[in-house]
């Protein structure tokens, strides 16, 4: 959890908690820092999108290159405004990135270049899964259009690399 997006100090002047701070904003701001994109940069996202592209993205061209740097520059930019300026101030435009179809999508091909990285296993990588776990699990009811399908395909066609081995 990422405790320097929350407000640096109290009302009273005095540095809250972390959990203080959290508790500050209710359930909604608190799923928000909890995220895992919060523990990545921009250029490790940049490297993975890369090497999905160039590698899996081949064979699976369900998303392209420019949306993916394009839904990554979204979201870091926003991660990192609510950095300096307070997620108070930018929690709109960071819940708007993070709750996005392409996010979703980015989220797998990060998770599937992060898994292929480490040879196996990886913990962020299961993280970045199972955050997308509930709109994958929608989609099987409802796939939403292009959005919903292109996501399905990601997930269903990676099912050889071990996201979810630990669960």
């Amino acid at each position: 959890m990422q405790s320097a997006i929350l407000d640096k100090h109290s009302e009273s002047g005095v540095p809250a908690t972390s959990s203080g701070r959290l508790a500050q904003y209710g359930p909604f701001m608190k799923l928000l820092t909890m995220d895992p994109l919060w523990d990545m940069t921009r250029e490790d996202a940049q490297i993975l999108i890369d090497d999905w592209c160039d590698g899996l993205g081949t064979v699976y061209p369900v998303v392209s290159r420019a949306t993916m740097v394009a839904t990554a520059n979204k979201i870091f930019n926003a991660l990192h405004l609510a950095h300096v300026e307070g997620l108070r101030e930018r929690g709109g435009s960071v819940a708007e990135a993070l709750f996005d179809h392409n996010t979703n999508k980015l989220k797998i091909v990060l998770a599937i270049g992060m898994t292929k990285e480490a040879g196996g296993r990886d913990h962020q990588a299961q993280r970045l899964f199972q955050s997308t776990s509930e709109a994958v699990e929608g989609l099987i009811w409802n796939p939403e259009g292009l959005h919903g399908i292109q996501l399905l395909y990601l997930v269903v066609s990676q099912v050889h690399i071990p996201l979810t081995s630990s669960l």
